[in-house]
């Protein structure tokens, strides 16, 4: 369902293991071509004191594939009115199609994957929920901007055994195993269960 060899995407990029496989996948679908598909966008939020270290890998990336791309930085303002994954939410949709719009591209592409699709669903369960689809969807329109998810038939495990049997580098998020958060939480639980 997804044409990606006539067009242009941006590329949702953190340096973390999912996005690295993504970039991987895309790297062996268009091989030398890979700069003329894909726009990469690295938002840092300096949310941790670890983003020097996430910061290498995306520019280890970036200049490993000679890949265009738009950086970033914001700083999350405790006082607004919502919480810092609502607040990071907006701000990279709401950037993600300014530059969509901007570069006349086709969507952006994120990597999304299996586990993603499960935490969404649990977590639409948990807030009693009535969405038109439970998950996520490979392919659909967020923020009035054409949101393409190519990993979700592959769980995080999955594809993180991969980079690591291939010894491809990643960067590992180690605040996201903070359990003061719902979603951390679900995570836990799922990697449990």
């Amino acid at each position: 369902s997804f044409d990606f060899q006539s067009n242009q995407f941006l590329l949702a990029f953190s340096g973390g293991p999912d996005s690295v496989y993504l970039l991987w996948m895309l790297f062996l679908y268009y091989q030398s071509e890979l700069r003329n598909h894909i726009l990469l966008c690295y938002i840092n939020y300096h949310d941790s004191p670890y983003v020097t270290k996430e910061e290498e890998i995306v520019f280890y990336y970036i200049h490993k594939f000679n890949l265009p791309y738009q950086k970033y930085d914001v700083f999350y303002n405790k006082e607004q009115d919502k919480n810092f994954e609502e607040w990071a939410r907006d701000y990279r949709y709401d950037l993600f199609k300014k530059i969509v719009e901007e570069n006349h591209l086709k969507g952006v592409i994120t990597a999304h994957q299996k586990t993603d699709v499960v935490e969404t669903y649990l977590l639409q369960k948990q807030r009693n929920n009535l969405p038109l689809y439970y998950g996520l969807k490979d392919k659909n329109n967020l923020y009035g901007l054409t949101v393409y998810r190519p990993l979700l038939s592959i769980s995080k495990k999955e594809l993180t055994n991969r980079l690591d049997q291939e010894a491809i580098p990643y960067y590992f998020d180690i605040t996201n195993t903070n359990l003061k958060k719902k979603t951390n939480k679900i995570r836990s639980e799922l990697k449990e269960e």
